[in-house]
């Protein structure tokens, strides 16, 4: 059971909330109930591997005659030749030639063919298909402890894989204009918070996909439920166009009103056992902003309501990523099917080929619509190409489709000249600093640098700090490269202070983040230089030990590409500098030892280098490590003096 809420406590990585946050008297009964419930539904029979649903006298037993009444008015959905039947679709995968057999499915087995060209992951098309044959399950005062036990019971048996896809149904309060259009990624998140601090959730969709046995046969165990929360128009002053919008799509409020299930029950008996935190589960939405607004709502206010998303964006992002490590918004990836797409989830699933009976703009509905679109999508993108899937991991549709940073990214193999050069000096460093903080969690967790020493006469010694971010997929943030100056004396006026670009490294999230990959060629000096600056005042450690453990704490996550390329048996192999790799590589480029070219010349390398198939193993041997110059000639070693 969900620890009581007495004291503020950690489970599933999700804090709960002391008592002052809200009154527990009731939550600690809820808990006694559940405790009894329980030990009622685990008498329930199981057959064929299917859970079934209670008899009319044990409902009436658990919850009195109303309760059992409503389950007959709603059991023909799930009852079939007089006995209940799964509410759980548990069947069994065996691919056999070109056909994906699915055994126990509701309506016989059905062999399911693979119709889309180039499909490698015939078990993700299987699952898109298999999804039609699951009911959703509606959830309400009276069975709520049941279906929530269900969950619980799949959830505490080991999976190889967990697939968790949600959406929620909401009111917005009066004061939201529910019809503004967002221009940028400030706006945009403005909105958001506006919404979800104001709103309630009338509706939750949450479906469950668990993945077991071996890859070749695996068996998939599916779940899907809408949870219809306590909500009454009354209560308080909404947006008449969302209480219309709701009524309009057949949401019944009255029975929200009567029956629905508290938010405090559906946080203790359901989301704080979800497993939040976890890299291996996979967390599905689709235009998720809001529902991920208002999940993190629920989780942080243990249902209460009581508090509220941050007022910075990059602090929310960071929420996210804590909770939800591993996230698609479907919305986001159906650009990977179709150019350019930003429309409606059933207009996707028109497109996909994926029909499942239900209503639109129910919250259970879209959340198994929205997990049978990821499945086909996924199941139509070859292996080499999984890194499409990478650039797209986390990123909400909402807020990406405003990001400039998405918007003006430029390819890495574009002509030099088409990137944008921005110096930074104090007098820009506050608005360029804005756009950075993003970029990280935005996927472009590539970082290209390089460093330079310039001394001049009547000034002391200064540093050029060249970076950009790029994703997985080759494109370059904004399609810009940052020159960061930077100066070692408080009084420079013009130039910044080491601390100030250690600062932004570290909130942007590419210090000391494995998920952030720095890149180089011949870095030693690059990165003894970084460390330097991020260290400010102190001097580099005297022991070997302790500067790599100092190097490792900074850069988890660090290639040189010179290294990858001596690794290759072929005639990649280094001969002494940038310009051989990149020739050897088939590269078009102008010899150009410009700063700002090299780290463009060593990021295309490094992309042209990570199409190969074999790139994963060879660099993950050589990651962390890094080459000396080949020879004190070489540009990358060679400190820029500019006299007066």
């Amino acid at each position: 059971m969900a620890a009581a809420l007495g004291d503020a406590s950690i489970h599933h990585g999700i804090e709960q909330v002391p008592a002052e946050h809200g009154d527990t008297s009731m939550i600690d009964e809820f808990e006694l109930v559940l405790d009894a419930a329980e030990q009622e539904i685990d008498e329930f029979e199981l057959v064929d591997g299917f859970q079934l649903v209670p008899e009319h006298h044990q409902l009436a037993e658990m919850f009195g005659d109303t309760a059992a009444a409503a389950h007959d008015d709603i059991s023909i959905d799930y009852v079939h030749d007089d006995t209940a039947t799964a509410i759980q679709a548990a069947v069994q995968v065996q691919p056999g030639g070109d056909d994906v057999v699915v055994e126990g499915a509701a309506h016989g087995d059905t062999p399911i063919r693979d119709e889309i060209p180039g499909v490698v992951h015939p078990v993700a098309s299987y699952i898109a298909e298999g999804l039609v044959e699951v009911p959703v399950q509606s959830v309400w005062q009276w069975n709520y402890l049941k279906m929530f036990k269900i969950v619980h019971d799949a959830l505490c048996l080991p999976h190889r894989r967990i697939y968790i896809a949600f959406d929620f149904e909401f009111a917005a309060d009066a004061f939201t204009d529910v019809r503004y259009w967002p221009k940028c990624t400030t706006t945009s998140y403005n909105k958001l918070c506006r919404l979800v601090n104001g709103g309630d959730v009338v509706q939750m969709g949450i479906a469950f996909v668990f993945e077991d046995g071996v890859e070749e046969a695996p068996t998939i165990t599916a779940i899907a439920l809408e949870i219809n929360f306590d909500f009454s128009e009354e209560s308080r002053e909404y947006n008449r166009d969302s209480i219309a919008f709701l009524s309009d799509h057949g949401h019944r409020l009255m029975e929200h009103k009567d029956i629905g299930v508290l938010p405090q029950m559906v946080y203790t008996g359901l989301l704080s056992r979800l497993p939040f935190g976890n890299s291996s589960v996979t967390w599905i939405a689709y235009h998720g902003d809001y529902d991920t607004g208002f999940f993190l709502r629920l989780l942080q206010g243990g249902g209460s309501g009581r508090s509220y998303l941050p007022h910075e964006l990059t602090t929310f992002m960071h929420q996210m990523r804590v909770h939800f490590p591993t996230f698609y918004d479907v919305r986001v990836l159906g650009q990977l099917v179709k150019d350019g797409f930003s429309g409606k989830l059933i207009d996707l699933a028109d497109f996909l080929g994926v029909e499942i009976d239900g209503n639109n703009h129910h919250a259970g509905f879209d959340a198994l619509l929205t997990m049978a679109c990821f499945f086909k999508i996924v199941s139509t993108i070859p292996d080499h190409q999984l890194y499409r899937l990478d650039a797209r991991e986390g990123l909400l549709a909402g807020i990406a489709e405003c990001s400039e940073a998405i918007k003006d990214a430029l390819h890495i193999d574009e002509y030099t000249s088409s990137f944008e050069v921005i110096k930074v000096f104090q007098e820009n460093f506050s608005k360029e600093a804005k756009r950075i903080e993003e970029l990280v969690l935005s996927n472009f967790n590539i970082i290209g640098v390089e460093v330079a020493h310039h001394w001049e006469k009547n000034r002391d010694s200064t540093q050029v700090i060249i970076v950009t971010f790029m994703n997985s997929e080759g494109m370059l943030a904004y399609g810009c490269v940052w020159e960061f100056c930077i100066s070692f004396t408080q009084a420079d006026g013009d130039y910044l202070h080491p601390r100030q670009f250690t600062r932004l490294m570290a909130s942007c999230g590419s210090m000391s983040n494995p998920t952030a990959s720095w890149v180089t060629f011949h870095g030693s000096d690059t990165i003894a230089s970084l460390i330097k600056t991020f260290s400010a005042t102190q001097d580099l450690p005297t022991d070997w030990p302790s500067y790599i453990e100092q190097q490792r704490a900074y850069f988890p996550n660090m290639y040189d590409v010179a290294m990858i390329a001596q690794s290759y048996p072929d005639p990649t192999r280094c001969k002494g500098g940038l310009f051989d790799v990149a020739r050897a590589l088939g590269l078009e480029f102008i010899e150009d030892n410009n700063l700002v070219t090299r780290v463009l010349l060593t990021l295309r390398c490094y992309w042209r280098l990570a199409e190969r198939d074999d790139f994963l193993h060879i660099a993950s041997a050589v990651q962390g490590l890094l080459m000396e110059n080949c020879c004190w000639s070489c540009p990358a070693n060679r400190s820029l003096v500019e006299d007066a």
